[in-house]
């Protein structure tokens, strides 16, 4: 069906994949929050999402992953709506972030955006909003990112691998993603 297999792995499953003729295309980690950080301040270019928002960033998001997930995104939104946060650039949105309630934590993620400037200031504005305790998936490209989130408090949990097989690299930009939504979600 001309489909392409993606996943992520954790470094035992990893092992197993690559013998089945997955190859690694980018990798992140999960971070943990126990303890709130110090007071954080909502930028003033981060807003909660409206309904007029979902056309902008679901083209976004298909840019970022490669292909539609509005149901998966819709029901994210309903989720955890406080997490579901819009960064406002000169001529529409140039990020999202959404998140979702769990058994032990609430996780944020998935963040798509044009730039890390934008990713920092909505996870600033979902870190004011949404207590911990908190997960968050964070691509490995972005050392700044990490080592502000660990400066608030963030402890390594353990780390992933976007991997995919039949193709060399995984559909989407991979660029664009800072968050994704989680292994089990992509």
């Amino acid at each position: 069906r001309a489909l392409t297999p993606i996943l992520d792995a954790t470094p035992a499953g990893r092992a197993v994949y690559v013998q089945e003729g997955f190859v690694d295309t980018w990798g992140f980690r999960r971070l943990q929050l126990q303890r709130s950080p110090a007071a954080l301040e909502r930028p003033s270019r981060v807003r909660a999402l409206r309904e007029s928002d979902w056309p902008e960033l679901l083209a976004l998001d298909a840019r970022a992953f490669g292909a539609s997930r509005e149901i998966l995104l819709r029901a994210l939104a309903a989720r955890l709506p406080r997490a579901a946060l819009v960064f406002e650039g000169a001529t529409g949105p140039d990020g999202f972030m959404l998140g979702r309630d769990g058994r032990e934590a609430c996780q944020i993620g998935p963040l798509v955006a044009r730039d890390a400037g934008a990713a920092r200031a909505l996870l600033a504005a979902a870190l004011a909003v949404v207590p911990p305790p908190l997960y968050l998936d964070i691509v490995d490209r972005e050392p700044g990112l990490i080592s502000w989130l660990e400066s608030l408090g963030f402890a390594f949990q353990r780390p992933f691998t976007r991997m995919v097989r039949g193709a060399a690299v995984a559909p989407g930009e991979a660029g664009l993603v800072f968050c994704p939504a989680g292994p089990e979600l992509g």
